[in-house]
């Protein structure tokens, strides 16, 4: 059992220094052709950059925010094949399978009170008069069109919403409080009133009202001039003034529009978190100890231009190969300056714990650099790079956007930090070595007696004295010493550890609350301006006004309709739908129950003389409101498909929209014949059924094979599952989170989950690595020793993100403050759990680890070490020490504890 045990130590020993020596090799090149390599590295980034010449922006909101293939969409696109387009001819509304071409107005009385009154009439009647006749677009043949000549015409005039309200006999009833409601005259008038207050099925009160101006798309030409006209009239309504109303409107393309013509840009933004974070990285990488020589402030500077080289490569990339840019993408620049700084504090760290340029040289200090911190990026990279990958699977076009541009940029900065970023640390290993000064590198600096010796000011020797490192503290800033203290500090006694403890138990119960009450959907209007005209139209929608879809019953296939049988099917399938909780049983459009009852026409002797009936019918004053509804065959010897028509209750919530979504689908499945139930806001409910699942999918995958991941690179199955269960933690406080930051679960903080997998994962690998290289036995310096090694490193990178984050919050954009919630939440959460959860539970874990020591017998038996071990001394923690210092020795190795050990034992350690 123990040459087995012994066997796959071996194995896994071998493994992982043929990984070490990968970047071994990697950092000879490096040391030896720095120049080279950072002149090639910038002119292939800048290569890419050509491809911004095809950059092109995509801002529709049913192709970015709505699931793709999804069920509604290949219902629609089934029913437009059957059915031509009805603003032709003899349209009404509910035949739309879109929301169609329109421009809306919402009118409320200033002062909130009733407009059932004789003024509050004549200024609708004015504005009504303002639209059909001022609105005005001149055509390529220079001729004027208004509303009425582009309206989509219906049975009785132009097709539109609200145009019973227009009637002098809706009006005259109005004033009176003669209105019956919600039906007026068998027409629905529930969704066209604001605030309403009935009584007795009477309307008494309400405070405004909608209109909706429909227009004809059924050829180019028309389409084009509708399209005109739209936009003319938001400019027109921009600038009508009222005297006892206020006015909201939108049109149809209103939502894109705003996103494509949002004046905040996220240039300004990343132009003041790309300012704030270079400053911190380069400043947190100067020691502030006036040692012109160890200083390394310069690489803080290459750091960020290593991420910015990566952003502009991976952006021209991804836009030349054709894939467009939407609103989200603004957020990339933001995550790869985070990662790159990340990536930066790792291979700065790994420098500092190298040997000294007084024992070693550049090339050798190169290869230290890589073998311990080259691992740690590429396990973090790769992650986040399978990540973003699996995300580009989504059913949403705006996550497969967002993951395609985040996860090339992501590789592209992986590359730049080894080819751009360590041969800067090269060359400033080569300046540091020749002792020239970190700004000056045409002057030599000599130490600081030196100086005195000469006489110098004392201005002068802070500004130009110093000496090359002989230790790891010549280099680290205050910001790479003191947090980590502080971390084990609290980590190292017991009543820290009980605190910890009871911090993560709290934590855990409030996610898992809140995760239980994350709501689902995105309130389109959240992604435009707060100043935006479309905002407050739809607001004022939202609270004021009722939401009751008509919903199409399309039976696509040819029925025989003459046949009793047939009838009776269809009626029954109406009757069950309208039981529903979720329906108004008292609305129906049904072309055959008017045909059959309420027509002279109907005949049910064959089929033949069924339809010769019908089409008389459809001519016919009171059937020609269905000649949209029913397609024939082009001899109209039989009916292809046809149509009818129930109505919804008010869906307010995301949940009742997805259970309604859903129990349609469970009509559909259970109905005798084949039929199709469809509304236009039925592809915007998708995302209500569609989100929960596809996220979970795509984080579940991606999880598993990230865990697959940092198997390959560290190979233990307690560590890889002390990773998951971090994970999954991280994960279930951002989704509980969310829920207390006011934040749902959309597609749009859908792409901060799937970013968060691989995102979160990084600083939680670096501490795991961390303990599991650490050849030492005693529990407390190995927590010490792993703090001491990525404490730092972690902690800046993830300050360093968070005040980049933190000038999000000065934006109005939604999609910004999402993102920067977001993210504040996996970068502070796994910063906790990266710096204290974890590191205790690793602590408790250690014995549990298999560690590569071959000798641990006591000292008078350490001549058994191997030549590549030496003695190492390992302290008891009732020592005196001052903590968490270490110093180092002059040969570059790690010595024990600064202390006064009360007794000791040795062990051998690999040098």
């Amino acid at each position: 059992m123990n040459a087995e045990k012994k066997t796959c130590k071996q194995c896994v020993s071998q493994y992982e220094e043929a990984i070490q020596n990968v970047f071994a090799k990697l950092g000879v090149v490096l040391a030896n052709h720095p120049v080279k390599c950072i002149i090639y590295c910038a002119i292939i980034n800048l290569l890419f950059t050509i491809g911004f010449i095809n950059l092109k922006f995509q801002n529709d909101v049913e192709m970015l925010y709505t699931p793709e293939k999804s069920k509604s969409l290949h219902d629609r696109a089934y029913i437009e094949d059957l059915f031509t387009d009805p603003t032709g001819q003899n349209f009404l509304p509910y035949q739309l399978t879109r929301v169609g071409l329109y421009g809306e107005i919402l009118i409320m009385s200033k002062n909130k009170s009733s407009i059932m009154e004789q003024k509050y009439l004549d200024e609708i009647n004015q504005i009504d008069e303002f639209i059909r006749s001022s609105i005005v677009v001149q055509g390529s043949n220079s001729s004027s069109y208004k509303y009425t000549d582009l309206c989509a015409v219906g049975p009785h005039g132009c097709g539109m919403v609200g145009d019973i309200i227009l009637s002098p006999f809706f009006q005259s009833d109005f004033i009176t409080r003669n209105v019956s409601y919600p039906y007026y005259r068998n027409i629905s008038i529930s969704s066209m009133f604001a605030n309403v207050v009935s009584q007795n099925g009477t309307l008494r009160f309400t405070n405004g009202l909608r209109l909706r101006y429909y227009l004809r798309r059924n050829t180019t030409n028309s389409e084009t001039l509708s399209k005109l006209w739209e936009r003319r009239f938001v400019d027109e309504l921009r600038d009508l003034k009222t005297n006892y109303t206020s006015l909201a409107f939108s049109y149809s393309d209103s939502l894109s529009s705003e996103l494509d013509s949002i004046t905040e840009s996220a240039t300004v933004f990343f132009s003041l978190t790309l300012i704030l974070m270079m400053v911190y990285a380069s400043i947190s990488a100067a020691p502030f100890n006036c040692n012109n020589v160890a200083n390394r402030m310069n690489l803080g500077f290459a750091g960020i231009l290593a991420a910015l080289l990566a952003i502009t490569a991976s952006f021209g990339l991804v836009s030349g190969t054709g894939f467009e840019v939407t609103t989200v993408v603004g957020v990339v620049p933001f995550l790869v300056i985070g990662i790159g700084i990340d990536d930066m504090f790792i291979l700065l760290s790994g420098m500092a714990e190298a040997p000294p340029l007084t024992t070693a040289t550049v090339e050798e200090r190169m290869v230290y650099m890589l073998k311990k911190s080259g691992i740690a990026i590429t396990i973090t990279s790769i992650t986040d790079i399978l990540a973003f990958m699996i995300g580009a699977s989504s059913v949403f076009m705006s996550i497969r956007i967002f993951c395609i541009y985040t996860g090339v940029a992501v590789f592209f900065c992986f590359i730049d930090q080894l080819f751009f970023l360590c041969p800067a640390i090269a060359i400033n290993e080569i300046r540091t070595e020749k002792n020239r000064h970190f700004c000056f590198c045409s002057i030599e600096v000599q130490p600081k007696d030196e100086y005195e010796k000469e006489s110098k000011s004392e201005c002068y020797i802070q500004c130009f004295a110093g000496h090359r490192p002989q230790q790891k503290d010549d280099v680290e800033s205050p910001m790479e010493k003191y947090p980590k203290r502080l971390m084990y500090l609290i980590l190292h006694y017991r009543i820290g550890k009980t605190f910890v403890l009871m911090i993560y138990l709290v934590y855990l119960i409030c996610s898992i609350y809140g995760t239980i009450h994350l709501g689902q959907g995105l309130l389109m209007y959240k992604l435009v301006p707060e100043d935006s005209y479309y905002r407050k139209y739809s607001i004022w929608d939202e609270n004021y006004f009722k939401r009751e879809p008509i919903v199409t019953i399309c039976i696509p296939e040819n029925q025989q309709y003459h046949l009793q049988a047939t009838q009776t099917r269809i009626q029954s399938l109406l009757q069950t739908i309208k039981q529903e909780v979720y329906f108004d049983n008292n609305f129906e459009i049904n072309w055959l129950d008017s045909y059959i009852r309420k027509s002279d026409f109907h005949n049910s002797s064959s089929e033949e003389a069924f339809n010769n009936g019908l089409n008389k019918f459809l001519q016919s004053g009171s059937g020609n409101s269905f000649q949209n509804d029913i397609a024939f065959h082009k001899n109209k010897s039989f009916i292809r498909s046809s149509k009818m028509y129930v109505k919804s209750l008010s869906l307010t919530t995301s949940e009742e929209k997805g259970d309604f979504l859903l129990r349609i689908r469970q009509i559909e499945k259970a109905a005798t014949f084949p039929v199709l139930i469809f509304s236009p806001l039925f592809v915007l409910y998708e995302q209500y059924i569609q989100i929960l699942p596809t996220t979970l999918q795509t984080v579940g995958i991606a999880l598993t094979v990230i865990l697959f991941v940092k198997f390959f690179f560290i190979p233990n199955l307690l560590l890889v599952g002390v990773v998951a269960l971090t994970l999954l933690s991280i994960l279930v406080g951002i989704f509980g989170f969310m829920h207390f930051w006011d934040l749902t679960l959309n597609s749009m903080t859908m792409i901060h989950l799937v970013m968060s997998v691989g995102f979160s994962v990084d600083f939680s690998v670096h501490i795991c690595h961390a303990f599991v290289t650490i050849d030492i036995l005693d529990r407390d310096l190995v927590l010490q020793k792993a703090l001491d090694t990525t404490g730092g490193p972690i902690f800046n990178a993830a300050f360093s993100s968070l005040l980049g984050i933190c000038i999000l919050a000065l934006s109005e954009n939604y999609i910004f403050l999402s993102f920067g919630k977001v993210m504040f939440l996996v970068i502070g959460l796994g910063l906790l759990h990266a710096c204290l959860f974890l590191p205790l539970l690793l602590y408790f874990l250690l014995p549990c680890f298999s560690k590569n020591i071959n000798c641990i017998e006591p000292e008078e038996n350490m001549n058994g070490c191997k030549n590549d071990e030496q003695p190492y001394t390992i302290c008891t923690p009732d020592m005196e020490m001052r903590l968490p210092e270490i110093a180092s020795s002059n040969d570059g190795n790690k010595s024990d504890f600064v202390g006064k050990p009360s007794q000791d034992k040795k062990v051998c350690s690999k040098t």
